[in-house]
């Protein structure tokens, strides 16, 4: 549902965008709109997905400090071209640890912020229609924002998405089961191998898995595997405590940081480059920084005129609810060309 909600509102948002190029360039032919568009809109998701979003799960210091964002607000330029673009099945399979922070009972917000109904997310499986019907696209939409999350740490994946969280299409797996068996389909190493890789040190016993677990966690462990050299790659990540300041196991935040520099480094075109094709002017690259997850919804989110100062954290005397016109814009003036 997230998915598919979330692909709805960036289909919009370039459209948003295309118009305001054509009305401040009207000299701009079609394909000039459609590729700046284009430009800006991955530069606003990718601005929004590693400034905002990831300090929240990994700690903004940490990102700094291992190159993954800059604390400086002009260009950078890490364009390595020895790297390799390509993707590790480790990160995209790692991703399926957020099972864990997936709610299973979805809450519908009325025009006054106030929740009025809730049921079981797995109803909304494969059924995109009922986005459009009766006002259901901006109650969920004010959701997005003012529900919490399930409890990172506690450890476990939901039931109601666990178990039933295909719907109609889920057969003999449960998720949880299911996430187990693909690492041992792709062939993943031991979660031990990992923690050295992370950690620099080796891991033998379950003895040494102290420094990362809870002895509890480990005794679970100690039921299902007769040595550590056996723990499949998820359930360590699952039985591992987080990082400080972040909200993650370190050795999930190890492989997906490595995935998330290679992907700058190994990227000609990245954003905030500036000897690239078509690269941001200063000013423009300026703008992009103002783009936030809050300023987005309020564009092309149904039922919004108000949201969370921080659509990621939950609603609390800090976050309090900000009208749409208090929120940091991009100004598309800085794209201007044209003389009128």
């Amino acid at each position: 549902m997230g998915s598919n909600i979330f692909h709805i509102w960036f289909y919009r948002l370039h459209n948003v965008v295309a118009a305001n190029l054509e009305k401040i360039n009207p000299c701009w032919d079609d394909n000039k709109i459609f590729y700046t568009t284009r430009e800006i809109l991955i530069a606003g998701y990718l601005q929004i997905y590693y400034y905002q979003f990831l300090p929240l799960l990994f700690g903004m210091e940490r990102l700094i400090k291992d190159g993954v964002i800059s604390k400086h607000k002009g260009y950078r330029d890490v364009y390595d071209e020895k790297i390799i673009p390509q993707m590790s099945d480790e990160y995209s399979y790692v991703l399926r640890w957020f099972h864990i922070a997936q709610e299973a009972t979805l809450e519908l917000y009325d025009e006054n912020y106030k929740c009025f109904k809730t049921f079981p997310m797995v109803n909304l499986t494969t059924r995109t229609a009922y986005f459009p019907e009766n006002d259901h696209e901006a109650q969920i939409a004010r959701g997005s924002f003012l529900q919490s999350t399930s409890k990172f740490m506690d450890h476990a994946v939901d039931p109601d998405i666990s178990e039933v969280g295909l719907g109609g299409l889920q057969y003999a797996f449960d998720i949880t089961a299911a996430d187990v068996a693909k690492g041992r389909l792709f062939g993943f190493a031991p979660y031990v191998d990992y923690l050295e890789v992370c950690r620099k040190k080796k891991f033998k016993t379950f003895k040494d898995l102290l420094e990362v677990m809870d002895e509890d966690r480990i005794k679970r462990l100690r039921r299902v595997y007769k040595c550590a050299q056996d723990v499949d790659l998820m359930p360590g990540l699952w039985s591992e405590r987080k990082i400080k300041d972040g909200s993650v196991p370190g050795t999930l935040y190890c492989l997906m940081a490595e995935q998330l520099l290679r992907s700058i480094k190994s990227d000609r075109h990245w954003y905030e480059r500036r000897n690239r094709p078509y690269a941001f002017t200063p000013e423009q690259l300026s703008q992009i920084r103002n783009s936030n997850m809050g300023k987005l919804l309020c564009r092309v989110a149904p039922g919004i005129t108000k949201i969370t100062k921080n659509p990621f954290l939950v609603r609390s005397e800090r976050n309090k609810m900000v009208s749409c016109d208090e929120l940091p814009e991009v100004d598309f003036n800085a794209w201007k060309e044209c003389k009128q």
